[in-house]
């Protein structure tokens, strides 16, 4: 009698997603996702909503969608945490052998996970970040990504990590999440906790075209959070108050040249 070898299983993906104004995006997000898992389950295993004390119907919302979708899981934060530590709880409830985490705005297609995870894996990579070939934001997040810039590549020279890699949308192998996640509270920034679980030989980017396709608002990043944002990643990563003056510095001056050109 021949015994066939059973056929070589794919990684689970958990899909992670903070949400904190997404009551005009969750819709589309949640239909896509179930487009995409009609084509592979395993692929996209979970959907997992993280609601950080959402300011508008984004928790409401899911409830309703996630009735008959056994696949999504929600969970919800007893006062607003930021992203990061969001993100991060959201990562402890996992079940994939994978975590992808997007953002809630729709500008990260849920349809790049399967080949941002063959690229992973192609790599060896434990954590790899996708970043957009073209501009991410619409016009009222411009000065966000430009002092965004500025920021990283300043604390890319105050430290031996590069932080200009990063972004919200990144796959992390489950393990190594999961495991990080238990470190995280509300004052760290998760990417330099994730830094320091793995080595730069297995960290990498993948590029892919996409944008933002809001039209309508603005950022909700003012230069009192970003100071705050990387207030946290200098805390983490353990530098002093004289960088955070800084980078301070430097987005302030990424916020004062957007106000003159605009004049």
């Amino acid at each position: 009698m021949v015994v066939q070898e059973p056929a070589e299983q794919l990684p689970r993906v958990s899909t992670v997603v903070p949400v904190y104004r997404g009551e005009h995006c969750i819709p589309d997000l949640i239909a896509r996702f179930e487009e995409c898992r009609a084509r592979c389950n395993d692929l996209y295993h979970e959907l997992i909503f993280i609601c950080d004390d959402p300011c508008d119907n984004s928790r409401e919302l899911i409830s309703t969608l996630s009735r008959n979708r056994p696949w999504i899981r929600t969970y919800e934060l007893a006062s607003n945490g930021g992203q990061h530590l969001s993100t991060a709880v959201g990562m402890l409830h996992t079940e994939g052998d994978w975590i992808v985490t997007i953002d809630e705005d729709l500008q990260h297609p849920p349809e790049l996970i399967p080949e941002l995870l063959l690229k992973t894996l192609e790599q060896g990579f434990d954590l790899t970040y996708v970043k957009s070939t073209t501009a991410t934001h619409t016009r009222h997040g411009r000065y966000r990504d430009l002092s965004s810039i500025v920021a990283k590549r300043l604390l890319a020279t105050l430290t031996r990590d590069d932080f200009s890699i990063t972004s919200s949308f990144r796959a992390v192998r489950g393990t190594i999440a999961r495991g990080v996640a238990l470190t995280v509270d509300r004052y760290a920034y998760l990417d330099a906790v994730l830094f320091g679980a793995t080595s730069k030989k297995r960290r990498g980017i993948f590029r892919a075209d996409f944008s933002d396709p809001r039209m309508k608002g603005q950022s909700g990043y003012t230069f009192t959070k970003l100071l705050r944002h990387y207030g946290r990643l200098l805390s983490s990563i353990g530098l002093s108050i004289t960088a955070l003056f800084v980078i301070g510095s430097a987005i302030l001056s990424c916020v004062l040249l957007r106000g003159t050109v605009a004049h």
